[in-house]
């Protein structure tokens, strides 16, 4: 039998409750550490950035609070697969920017997954409105981000991607 630790379960719980996919169909599931929003491993609340409205900031702390996070990072998303891994900000962070997609359906497209400055060639951005390869994100089990959301991503490629 395999042993798993709390973390692990808390995760495995978490995503078998919502939806057989990647996180809760609000965007409001699992949190990138594999607790339920809200909640942190130890039983204790998380900080109230966790549970807050969104802010709509076109700041990479806010669209990874806001946006990956919640939605992308799930145990069965990009909290968990070989290519563009969101389990941290940081680990987001240095996945994206910068970088050329690696991953199964778009690594032949020779995109860069955030091209700082330059949204319209950015996959993360395209991926959102008008993907030239591979689905659309969010996966079908969420609904697609809404105006606000793509504005600030769109925003913060276009003010240079930074890390802020």
């Amino acid at each position: 039998m395999v042993a798993f630790d709390r973390r692990t379960w808390v995760a495995l719980a978490a995503s078998l409750a919502v939806a057989p996919g990647c996180s809760s169909g609000s965007g409001s599931g699992g949190a990138a550490d594999g607790s339920a929003q809200g909640e942190s491993l130890d039983g204790g609340a998380t900080d109230a950035a966790a549970s807050s409205a969104p802010t709509y900031a076109p700041t990479f702390t806010a669209i990874y609070g806001e946006i990956l996070s919640p939605i992308c990072a799930g145990p069965f998303c990009h909290g968990a697969n070989e290519f563009l891994l969101m389990t941290t900000q940081e680990v987001a962070y240095k996945a994206m920017v910068g970088v050329t997609s690696s991953g199964p359906q778009c690594a032949d497209s020779g995109l860069t997954i955030v091209e700082p400055g330059e949204p319209d060639a950015s996959l993360l951005y395209l991926k959102i409105t008008t993907p030239p390869c591979g689905n659309k994100m969010p996966a079908q089990y969420f609904p697609p981000l809404d105006t606000k959301q793509t504005e600030q991503v769109r925003e913060w490629i276009t003010r240079g991607a930074l890390d802020d």
